[in-house]
């Protein structure tokens, strides 16, 4: 979704691209395998919520839900360079909770073989009237909680102003 088109042509300050996802508690477990994070808090058998219910509260890696922006460049922009990222971790993010990963061009730079585009980056998450994460088809939503937030710098090869 989002105003950043496909390939990349055209692209200027004020474009934006997103992408909703919902982390399973499968997936997390895969990631931590893959990069060697065993901390508990990323394991469901080891976090439960505060008031120790028996729904497991397991908390998405930071940079997992942070790779959507790399995969936002990847998907639209086949050939794109991730350059750098910086970012601040606001709020964790919950396996089966809804969230958006979005871009927001605010720079674009013209290289002599192709273009700069610096943006800032954020996911967040739906949130309802009592603060609490919402379903992606839940009507009660009263806003969007930032988790992450920060900026990043991706070249596009070949592009042109």
């Amino acid at each position: 979704q989002g105003s950043i088109a496909m390939g990349g042509v055209g692209i200027s300050v004020g474009d934006f691209a997103q992408v909703k996802r919902i982390f399973s508690a499968d997936e997390v477990k895969e990631y931590g395998k893959l990069i060697g994070d065993d901390n508990p808090i990323h394991r469901a058998q080891d976090c439960y919520s505060s008031n120790e219910e028996l729904s497991p509260r397991v908390i998405v890696h930071g940079m997992f839900s942070a790779s959507l922006f790399s995969s936002i460049f990847g998907t639209l922009i086949p050939g794109s360079v991730y350059r750098s990222q910086s970012f601040n971790f606001n709020s964790p993010i919950y396996t089966n909770e809804y969230i958006i990963g979005r871009v927001d061009v605010t720079k674009v730079k013209d290289l002599r073989k192709g273009l700069l585009v610096t943006c800032e980056t954020t996911v967040y998450k739906k949130v309802d009237i009592e603060g609490e994460t919402t379903k992606e088809d839940s009507d009660c939503v009263l806003g969007l909680e930032k988790c992450v937030k920060g900026t990043a710098q991706v070249w596009l090869p070949g592009l042109r102003p």
